[in-house]
């Protein structure tokens, strides 16, 4: 992995943006949220990835983080994910278009499978919400065969990225309606006319 491998896709323009948790309040309907955000986020996953031999999750954290080694990794092996066994690992800033490029600390481990890739989802939407144990480190699930990035951020959304529109063609088809409404406009412009 390279330091700037985030970089073709933040210059692409095709994205998509979905809302996971939608209407369900997160201090009054904890559980519908959680369940919604978790179906969605599988469902969109598993759509991209399926068994993706090649998939990876990658984690960053940042210094206010904490920085000594592996103690951020603290929240993820109570969820179960054991981030010690990084494939690899490097220090870059967030990306090109972060003004402070602040540092981060980022790993690269296979996802090949759904069921880790759940616990990254879980990890991630579980974030802000009053369930634990939760993660909150910056995830991507990403595959270069297939030119496909999913940030993972809480349970209100997810963002997918891919280098070339047609690797999100169907997955706008199929669930356009739990694109985030601000950027459905946008979304339609570019897949709609490839559907």
């Amino acid at each position: 992995m390279h330091a700037d491998w985030l970089d073709p896709y933040n210059n692409s323009e095709f994205w998509l943006r979905f809302e996971l948790g939608g209407d369900f309040s997160n201090l009054e309907q904890p559980i519908a949220r959680l369940l919604q955000a978790m179906d969605r986020s599988r469902t969109i996953s598993n759509f991209l990835f399926g068994e993706a031999s090649d998939c990876l999750a990658i984690v960053a954290v940042s210094r206010a983080q904490g920085w000594k080694k592996y103690d951020w990794t603290r929240q993820y092996k109570e969820i179960g994910i054991d981030l010690s066994q990084a494939e690899t690992e490097w220090i870059a800033a967030y990306n090109a278009f972060d003004e402070n490029h602040l540092p981060m600390r980022w790993g690269a481990y296979s996802a090949a499978s759904r069921s880790v890739r759940d616990v990254f989802l879980w990890a991630n939407v579980t974030d802000e919400m009053p369930v634990s144990p939760s993660g909150g480190a910056l995830t991507y699930l990403y595959s270069k065969r297939l030119g496909i990035v999913l940030e993972l951020y809480d349970d209100r959304g997810l963002l997918v990225g891919a280098l070339e529109p047609n690797g999100l063609v169907e997955l706008y088809r199929q669930h356009a309606d739990w694109l985030v409404e601000n950027t459905r406009d946008d979304a339609e412009e570019i897949f709609a006319p490839l559907c």
